[in-house]
C-alpha cells in the first residue's frame, strides 16, 4: 500500500506489472557460435563431391588452347560464379548462340555446315574439318596458289560500301541458308574471292553473317519484323564496288507483301561508297579520270558517300578516251516541291505535300572527271551568267566561238541574240555531246527560240562543231607564227573545266596568245574560274588556286589585254559563289559593262529574241543582275 500511495501522490498511475528476466550475454554468444558451427559442418558433409566445374559460356578458353570456331576473348584467373553461369546461359538461350555459328562454310569446297542449336554439334560435316582450318586453293603439283589474285601487289588502300535495304521479306531475312547463298552470289558478282563465312541465327529472329574474303570481308545483319537488312562490304581488291550495288539489291532485295494492300512493297535502298587507305598517282583533289572518286571530288562528296539521299540513281557512268563522264539523279529527303512540281501535282493551299519530298523532282547532276559541271535546277543561272554579260559588253557580236560546252547550254544562250550569224564550237570529246543529246536534252533545247533553225541547238545551221583539242586548234589558226586571219571572233565563251582542273589549257602561254589574237578589236572572252575567293583563303599564288592565279598573271602580262573584270554569282547551285572572268581587248568595254540597270534592260529587250510561248527568254539575268557584277 505504501508503494501504491506513493505512486498516487506522485501523480502517476501504473498498469499491470510485467515480469522480466535477466540474460547473461556470455550464454547468448556461446549459443550463437554453436549454431553456426553446426550448420557449417552440415554444409560440408552434404556438399557434392568431385572437382569444381569451370565450364561456362562466359568462361573463355585462352586463345592458344581454343579450337577454331569457339568464342575467344579476355580470360579470367578464376572461373565465374554459378550466378554468372546462369545469367549467361539465359542470355544465350534468349538471344544468340555465341559459342558456335548456326550456319557456316569453312571455304574447303565441301559446302555449308548446319549446327544443332542446343548441342552446337554439326548436323552434317561432309568431311569438313570441325576445327575450321581454312585451305586456300593450292595447286598440288606446283605448290602455288591457283588464284592469281593472291600474288598481286595491292596498294594500302581499299573501297568501303555500306548498303541498307528496306521492305524485305521476313522469311528471307530469317533464313541462314538463303542469306548465305545471296552473300556467296554477291561476292561472285563482284569478282571477289570468298574464303569462308559464318552465320549466327538470333532468338527470336534475325541473322548475322560475316564472310571472309581474300580481299577483305562482307557482313550483314537482319531485322525480319522490320524488313531491314544492313550490309557492309570492304575490299582492297582492284575491282570497283559501285556496280555491286545493283547486285546486292537484286540478291538481297526480296520484296515483302504489304499487310495493308496485300501487294509487293517497293524496295528502298540507301548506300554509301568511300575510298579508304592511301593511294599513289594523280595529285589529290584534282579532277582527273584516275581519281574521279577521291573524297575531294564533287561526285564523291555530293553523291557517292551520301547515305541519306532519298533518291540516288545512276543515269550513266562511262569513260571516253579523254574523260570520265557521270550523270546522277539525286533527291534529299528534306527537299520540298518547286513551282513546277506543284503545278504537275496540282498542289493546293494547306496540302501536306508542300512540306515533304513526295512530289519533288530529283536533281540531275552532270560530272566530268568527278568535277560537277551542271545541275538541272540551276544550270540556266550559271550559263546566263557566263554568256550574256560578255555578249552585251560587245556592241555587235556576230561571230562567236565556244570552247568546250559539250552540254549545248552555251550554244542555247548565244542563239538567243539577234546579231549572231556564226557559232564555232571546239569540243575535245564527242561522247559528251552524244550523251548530252540523250540525257541532258533540256540543256540543248532550242525549240522555243524564235528563228532557231533546229529544235536541237547542236543542229542549228549557224553552228559548226570541231571535235579537236582547243589548244591546238587555236594555235594552228591564230598562233604568233601564223598569218593573221581575217575572220575573227567577237566573243569567245570558255566553257570548260576550271583552271585548277585543266592546267594544260589555262597555263599555256602560247594558247592564250592565240586566243587573244583570234579576237576582233572589240572582242571579249569569258570563262568560269572556279569558286569565289574569300577573305579566309590564303594568298592566291600559294593555295589550291595557284593555277588560277597563274592564269590571271599571264593575261595581265599580255599586251593585247585591255581590261579584266572578275565577277561572282551566288545562284549557281554551289555551296559558295561561282567566280567568272571577262577579258576585253578594248578597254572601252568597261563603259558597256558598268551601264545602269535600266540601260542593260533596254539592251536585253532589243538584242534578245523572243520565245515562241511569249515567256521571258532569260530566267535570271537582267539589269539588276548585271549591276551586281559591277
Amino acid at each position: 500500500m505504501a508503494n501504491s500511495s506513493e505512486a498516487q501522490s506522485n501523480g502517476h498511475s501504473h498498469g499491470p506489472t510485467t515480469k522480466t528476466y535477466a540474460v547473461d550475454i556470455r550464454y547468448f554468444l556461446l549459443t550463437l557460435l554453436s549454431s553456426m558451427s553446426l550448420f557449417f559442418t552440415l554444409g560440408v558433409v552434404t556438399a557434392p563431391s568431385g572437382p569444381v566445374s569451370t565450364s561456362s559460356s562466359n568462361y573463355v578458353t585462352p586463345i592458344s588452347d581454343a579450337p577454331t570456331g569457339t568464342r575467344t576473348g579476355n580470360t579470367n584467373d578464376a572461373p565465374p560464379s554459378n550466378l554468372n553461369h546462369q545469367l549467361n546461359a539465359e542470355l544465350n538461350t534468349r538471344h544468340v548462340n555465341f559459342k558456335q555459328p548456326s550456319y557456316e562454310d569453312l571455304g574447303q569446297g565441301n559446302g555449308a555446315i548446319r549446327y544443332n542449336s542446343s548441342t552446337s554439334e554439326p548436323l552434317a560435316s561432309a568431311g569438313v574439318d570441325i576445327n575450321g582450318n581454312v585451305n586456300v586453293n593450292v595447286d598440288q603439283a606446283t605448290g602455288t596458289d591457283a588464284n592469281s589474285a593472291i600474288n598481286r601487289n595491292h596498294l594500302p588502300a581499299g573501297q568501303h560500301l555500306l548498303v541498307d535495304i528496306k521492305n524485305v521479306e521476313a522469311d528471307f531475312l530469317n533464313s541462314e541458308e538463303r542469306l548465305s547463298t545471296a552473300m556467296v552470289e554477291s561476292v561472285k558478282a563482284a569478282g571477289l574471292t570468298m574464303l569462308s563465312y559464318h552465320c549466327h541465327s538470333l532468338i527470336p529472329s534475325g541473322v548475322s553473317c560475316v564472310g571472309v574474303l581474300l580481299e577483305s570481308h562482307i557482313s550483314f545483319h537482319t531485322w525480319p519484323a522490320e524488313g531491314v537488312i544492313t550490309l557492309d562490304l570492304f575490299t582492297c581488291g582492284e575491282n570497283p564496288l559501285l556496280p555491286v550495288v545493283k547486285d546486292l539489291e537484286r540478291l538481297f532485295g526480296i520484296p515483302r507483301i504489304s499487310k495493308k494492300t496485300q501487294e509487293l512493297e517497293e524496295i528502298e535502298t540507301s548506300w554509301s561508297h568511300e575510298l579508304r587507305g592511301f593511294r599513289n598517282g594523280e595529285p589529290y583533289g584534282v579532277a582527273t579520270k584516275a581519281n574521279y572518286l577521291d573524297s575531294k571530288s564533287d561526285l564523291a562528296s555530293v553523291v557517292i558517300t551520301a547515305l541519306d539521299l532519298k533518291v540516288k540513281k545512276q543515269v550513266i557512268s562511262t569513260s571516253s578516251e579523254y574523260h570520265r563522264i557521270d550523270i546522277w539523279d539525286i533527291l534529299n529527303p528534306d527537299e520540298t516541291p518547286s513551282y513546277e512540281d506543284a503545278m504537275k501535282a496540282n498542289l493546293t493551299e494547306n496540302d501536306s505535300r508542300w512540306l515533304t519530298s513526295d512530289v519533288t523532282s530529283p536533281e540531275r547532276l552532270f560530272f566530268i572527271n568527278g568535277a560537277l559541271q551542271s545541275m538541272k535546277d540551276s544550270e540556266k543561272e550559271y550559263h546566263e551568267t557566263l554568256v550574256h554579260p560578255a555578249m552585251l559588253a560587245n556592241p555587235n557580236p556576230v561571230n562567236i566561238a565556244i570552247i568546250g560546252g559539250g552540254e549545248g547550254a552555251s550554244i542555247r544562250e548565244v542563239i538567243k541574240h539577234e546579231s549572231v550569224q556564226s557559232i564555232t564550237m571546239i569540243e575535245l570529246d564527242k561522247l559528251i555531246v552524244d550523251i548530252a543529246r540523250e540525257h541532258l536534252p533540256y540543256m540543248n533545247d532550242c525549240s522555243n527560240i524564235v528563228d532557231a533553225t533546229s529544235d536541237n541547238c547542236f543542229d542549228d545551221e549557224r553552228v559548226t562543231i570541231y571535235y579537236e583539242d582547243a589548244k591546238d586548234w587555236f594555235i594552228q589558226r591564230f598562233g604568233d607564227a601564223v598569218e593573221a586571219a581575217t575572220e575573227k571572233f567577237d566573243v569567245i565563251i570558255l566553257d570548260a573545266l576550271n583552271p585548277r582542273d585543266n592546267q594544260n589549257l589555262y597555263s599555256n602561254e602560247e594558247f592564250l596568245n592565240a586566243l587573244m589574237n583570234s579576237l576582233s578589236d572589240d572582242g571579249i572572252f569569258a570563262t568560269h574560274v572556279g569558286a569565289a575567293h574569300t577573305i579566309h583563303d590564303p594568298r592566291a599564288d600559294m593555295s589550291i588556286h595557284a593555277p588560277r592565279e597563274k592564269f590571271f598573271q599571264l593575261l595581265e602580262q599580255n599586251e593585247q589585254t585591255g581590261a579584266m573584270i572578275l565577277y561572282e554569282e551566288a545562284h549557281c547551285g554551289e555551296t559558295v559563289p561561282c567566280a567568272f572572268l571577262a577579258v576585253c581587248k578594248n578597254v572601252e568595254c568597261r563603259d558597256r559593262w558598268y551601264a545602269e540597270p535600266m540601260v542593260v534592260d533596254y539592251e536585253i529587250s532589243v538584242r534578245i529574241k523572243e520565245r515562241k510561248d511569249k515567256l521571258p527568254n532569260l530566267v535570271h539575268f537582267d539589269g539588276s543582275t548585271q549591276h551586281s557584277f559591277q
